[in-house]
């Protein structure tokens, strides 16, 4: 059997590779090993749902490797994305704000390994550790903010615009640069960029045919490539 030490170090080497701006990073390794330590992990196959809308809000999440897709869905099914979780991301944190349903759904995008923290767990531990509390405080501003802009670009900018926009946040939050611009690595289908912008699939294709006449992108089956994120920007203000 493993001793202590060596299954707190196989925790901790688990989230070595944590972003700089990821909830956990800024915690000391005693801090972080705290929260982690009374975490559930659970692997989760390519669509396959974490919640659903209507379950309980019983557990915070973050991310371990692969990369988690949040949404809502209408009546008739369609979905609007809100976004895309990558490794050290949390989500479901609304937990920790009430006792109400989750309002909306987590599925994994690719195979995807997650850690479940029970909401009375993941209280104490805020409780205990006054720096987790503010970072919980930070990212619930953040994603507000985040919301917010979306909903203001929905009402207020042309289809080009939003499209641009989108592409532009992916290739920042999620993109791998090269020499010939900005790779988004997500593998979007047309479907996908519509949900994610409030369009159909079929002015997102008329859009992404126009910005790759243009040479704003490059596309090649889902992989998309920004040459230029600023010059994209500013091409279709």
């Amino acid at each position: 059997m493993p001793s202590a030490e060596t299954m707190r170090m196989n925790t901790l080497t688990r989230f070595s590779y944590l972003k700089p701006n990821s909830l956990l990073s800024g915690l000391s390794d005693a801090d972080r090993l705290a929260v982690l330590r009374r975490a559930r992990v659970t692997e989760f196959r390519r669509r396959q749902r974490i919640y659903r809308p209507g379950e309980p809000a019983s557990d915070v999440y973050m991310v371990e490797s692969g990369i988690v897709k949040l949404a809502v869905e209408n009546t008739e099914g369609r979905e609007a994305i809100l976004g895309f979780q990558h490794p050290g991301d949390l989500f479901g944190e609304m937990a920790v704000i009430d006792d109400g349903p989750h309002d909306h759904l987590a599925e994994a995008y690719e195979n995807s390994i997650v850690w479940a923290i029970s909401r009375d767990v993941f209280l104490d531990q805020m409780r205990e550790l006054p720096a987790l509390g503010q970072e919980v405080i930070k990212l619930l501003g953040l994603r507000l903010r985040m919301y917010r802009t979306r909903v203001r670009e929905i009402l207020h900018q042309s289809a080009h615009s939003r499209v641009a926009s989108t592409l532009v946040h992916l290739a920042g939050r999620h993109g791998v640069e090269d020499a010939d611009g900005v790779v988004i690595p997500l593998r979007l289908s047309q479907r996908d960029i519509a949900n994610l912008v409030g369009l159909t699939r079929e002015t997102v294709n008329f859009i992404l045919k126009d910005l790759r006449e243009r040479n704003l992108i490059e596309t090649q089956g889902r992989s998309i490539r920004v040459k230029n994120p600023a010059v994209l920007q500013h091409a279709v203000r």
